[in-house]
């Protein structure tokens, strides 16, 4: 990730490229449901889920869905 200290802001095109060859590579490694993995790869997989289901909470709440309607998105 590209960060520009000069005006505080990201090169969002060299890390949006950076995640989408992270999660590539973890789903040439975890090719099904009981693939075997190595604990970090486990571990970033559990990590990336969890913050994809957190911006589906906040975007379900910004919209305006209750807490519990927006609560959904971790199941």
């Amino acid at each position: 990730m590209l960060y520009d200290m000069q005006d505080g802001t990201l090169d969002w095109d060299d890390t949006i490229e950076e995640r989408l060859e992270e999660v590539d590579d973890l789903l040439k490694r975890a090719y099904c449901v009981g693939a075997l993995v190595t604990w970090d790869d486990l571990k970033r997989i559990r990590e990336i889920r969890d913050e994809r289901n957190m911006i589906r909470y906040c975007k379900a709440v910004e919209s305006g869905c209750s807490e519990r309607e927006a609560g959904y998105a971790f199941m």
